[in-house]
């Protein structure tokens, strides 16, 4: 097993170093405001369903089954809502996880225009207005993992379908992940992990009604994590998390993620990250059965991503 991981880590930079592409905004969208405030990390440690949008392959690790809603509010009349529940179930010493996601991106206040000639007697062309309408993105996800001992693998199928006016658009993708998660024993570290991420495998594309397709490219992601214990905080008071990621196509560019949360009370975590465009931070609740969070993502295009996420926990 060790041989295979180190095989499948090596081929995974080797495409980092040598490859690059196409964002797919519905695999941009979708996370919950724990994971938004810590940089959009989550590929080790959380306890959200909504990771399944990051890792796949944590759901098994899961300590309780949940079911999270995020609300976020964008820039130019957008909005998202995610919605994802997670089940983890033990089976002879193995660790199965599913996980289910809905998301949904509504943009409001899309001009309609039209050529035409209006003056009798010409040719002048010129731009009709008529009214607004609006685009709305539907990304419905399963997600599977299999846990044992130190390693988690996972995958997720997501359909895709949109409307806009008289056109639509639907489309496959694929997302796997394997982690490897190890608890030590020594002072103040508590556990290290890593996780290498296929996001889009083979590419998403997207088909509309008339006939043209548009195709996504893969991101290949590697992220890397630690908790460590805190005196008077507990295990687990300090979460630390960073991935390269990459993608597969023509765009060039590396994005370099980071994340932090810590615990200044047993329920109540403060976190602060860097998603590769903005500085991002947020606070949280959690009780036993409930979780509230909310998140701040800097600027996006001239005005800041806010997101507020529910969470209960069976």
């Amino acid at each position: 097993m060790k041989k295979v991981l180190l095989l499948i880590t090596i081929f995974i930079i080797g495409i980092l170093i040598t490859a690059a592409g196409t964002e797919n905004i519905m695999s941009e969208l979708g996370f919950s405001a724990g994971l938004s405030a810590k940089g959009e990390t989550g590929y080790i440690f959380n306890e959200s369903a909504s990771t399944i949008k990051i890792n796949p392959s944590i759901i098994g690790n899961l300590n309780n089954s949940n079911i999270v809603w995020t609300h976020s509010e964008m820039n130019y009349n957008q909005w998202n809502d995610y919605i994802a529940m997670g089940v983890p179930v033990k089976f002879k010493g193995m660790n199965i996880g599913m996980g289910l996601s809905w998301n949904r991106l509504w943009i409001d206040g899309i001009p309609v225009t039209e050529a035409g000639d209006t003056i009798d007697g010409t040719n002048f062309q010129e731009i009709i207005y008529n009214g607004n309408t609006n685009m709305s993105m539907n990304e419905y996800a399963l997600g599977l993992s299999l846990s044992k001992s130190i390693v988690s693998i996972g995958m997720l199928v997501k359909y895709t379908h949109g409307n806009l006016l008289d056109y639509s658009v639907k489309g496959l993708g694929f997302d796997a992940g394997i982690t490897v998660l190890k608890e030590i024993n020594i002072p103040i570290i508590n556990s290290i992990g890593s996780a290498v991420v296929i996001k889009d495998i083979m590419g998403t594309t997207y088909d509309w009604n008339t006939g043209y397709s548009e195709n996504t490219d893969m991101i290949a992601e590697i992220g890397i994590g630690m908790s460590l214990d805190i005196p008077k905080l507990g295990e687990n008071a300090f979460n630390i998390e960073g991935a390269i990621c990459k993608y597969i196509g023509d765009n060039t560019d590396m994005v370099y993620k980071a994340g932090a949360e810590l615990y200044i009370l047993p329920m109540i975590p403060i976190r602060l990250g860097y998603n590769g465009n903005s500085i991002s931070g947020g606070i949280g609740i959690e009780t036993e059965h409930i979780s509230v969070d909310y998140s701040y993502s800097g600027v996006q295009d001239l005005e800041p991503v806010h997101k507020v996420s529910i969470g209960l926990f069976f």
